[in-house]
């Protein structure tokens, strides 16, 4: 019997909590599958290039634009993505408005392997009012080698399976989920998209630890890897391309939960400043998502602590993080903040994990330290070293043109601009001024 490890395909033959090569925990799963059946070779198909040179491949437009735009101008035929994110972040919300938007004019294949007929339906019906185009069908089969002899006619445009862990193939004698079913329903779905130019979308679950479920070689066959992201609580969603053969892997679209499933959102940084109070503690910060910049409040708070050893908490920012910032600012800019509990918000529930951040958060603890306010129209962002040093961050230009665009026109900043601050020293004499 042999066990395999889910992030790095190492083998073992006996189990233990940790992968001794990677050192990830609860990643060994048991491999003790064989494939049935003989293997007959084909003669190999050549093509010159010159006659598939000029074949041109017309993508499917999703009816969202910005998530056409995640996909590189919408979906190529014969193209397989993968979508993530945590349980209830909204996958299966924007996969049912993607197939009732092409219902009408693609054929889809809707399989579920997490619901019934009659619940997928009751949840498509909620997310439309102008009814289901009569081309989409629904399935609840996980047999993977029954919905390949269905495509095998090529009349099929669009696969959706939810979820990738819950399909199984009849060549494996092992359980839906595990790496040697994932791995095999995988290659037969690749080879399928490949031969019968069907584009498929695979949902994937995802660990504790936010890490895609399953073997890492998973994410390899794909073509398109996606990320839906942000807090279940709050209403803003990101979705961004972590890999794309056929597009920008850093495109990014925002969404909105509503009553209808998820909203378009063209000006997320007008919504999340939306109710900002010009208060101390209170920064604007460019964050860098992909290609674009968003602007989001950062707020900090502190208090007498009541206690011997003083409270941090973080929501959004990295708390080991927020644990180095005191410490530069305690040993830096000497503020004794051993003697407050620190309390940090980003806004939204956007989580960030820029160091471009590291300034904003900084600035926001020296305001309220202070209780100094530092006016509504500028923006801080920058890294922040050990030795209270400021390191400049990419995308500059991009956060400089989006806080323009909101009417904030002054900046603090590394770099080597008049607007830019070389030491924490530097940010602390602005604030005191």
């Amino acid at each position: 019997m042999e066990y395999i490890c889910q992030n790095c395909q190492a083998k073992t033959s006996r189990w233990s909590g940790k992968c001794l090569q990677c050192g990830s925990w609860d990643s060994l799963k048991q491999l003790d599958s064989q494939i049935k059946g003989g293997v007959k070779s084909q003669a190999l198909e050549l093509i010159p290039y010159q006659e598939i040179k000029h074949r041109s491949s017309t993508r499917l437009s999703t009816g969202i634009k910005s998530l056409d735009q995640v996909f590189g101008g919408g979906i190529v035929p014969g193209s397989i993505s993968l979508l993530s994110g945590q349980p209830g972040i909204g996958k299966s919300t924007l996969l049912g408005q993607l197939a009732l938007n092409l219902s009408a004019q693609s054929n889809l294949i809707y399989l579920s392997g997490e619901e019934s007929k009659t619940q997928l339906g009751m949840r498509l019906q909620r997310l439309t009012t102008d009814g289901i185009g009569d081309r989409l069908m629904i399935t609840t089969d996980t047999r993977i080698e029954n919905l390949i002899g269905h495509l095998a006619d090529g009349q099929t445009d669009l696969v959706i399976i939810d979820s990738v862990q819950t399909i199984r193939s009849g060549q494996i004698d092992t359980v839906s989920g595990s790496v040697s079913q994932i791995t095999t329903v995988t290659n037969l779905l690749v080879e399928a998209a490949k031969l019968t130019s069907t584009a498929i979308i695979l949902v994937g679950q995802v660990t504790k630890g936010g890490d895609i479920a399953g073997p890492k070689l998973l994410e390899h066959m794909v073509d398109t890897v996606l990320h839906l992201d942000g807090d279940r609580n709050s209403e803003l969603k990101i979705l961004m391309a972590s890999k794309n053969r056929f597009g920008n892997n850093q495109a990014l679209a925002i969404f909105a939960m509503g009553e209808k499933g998820m909203e378009e959102v063209s000006n997320p940084s007008e919504r999340l400043l939306e109710f900002r109070q010009d208060q101390s503690g209170s920064i604007v910060y460019p964050a860098l998502e992909g290609n674009r910049s968003i602007l989001i409040e950062v707020q900090a708070l502190i208090n007498k602590t009541n206690f011997g050893y003083p409270k941090r908490t973080s929501v959004g920012f990295d708390l080991n993080r927020l644990q180095m910032l005191i410490a530069v600012l305690s040993k830096r800019a000497k503020l004794k903040l051993d003697q407050y509990d620190v309390y940090i918000n980003l806004v939204g529930g956007i989580k960030v994990d820029d160091p471009g951040v590291d300034l904003a958060v900084a600035a926001a603890i020296i305001s309220i330290y202070f209780d100094q306010k530092l006016g509504s129209d500028l923006v801080v962002f920058g890294e922040v070293g050990l030795s209270g040093e400021i390191r400049p961050v990419r995308g500059s230009n991009l956060r400089l043109e989006e806080a323009k665009k909101m009417g904030l026109k002054r900046a603090i900043m590394s770099g080597s601009s008049k607007q830019a601050v070389k030491r924490i020293e530097d940010l602390l004499g602005l604030i005191k001024q």
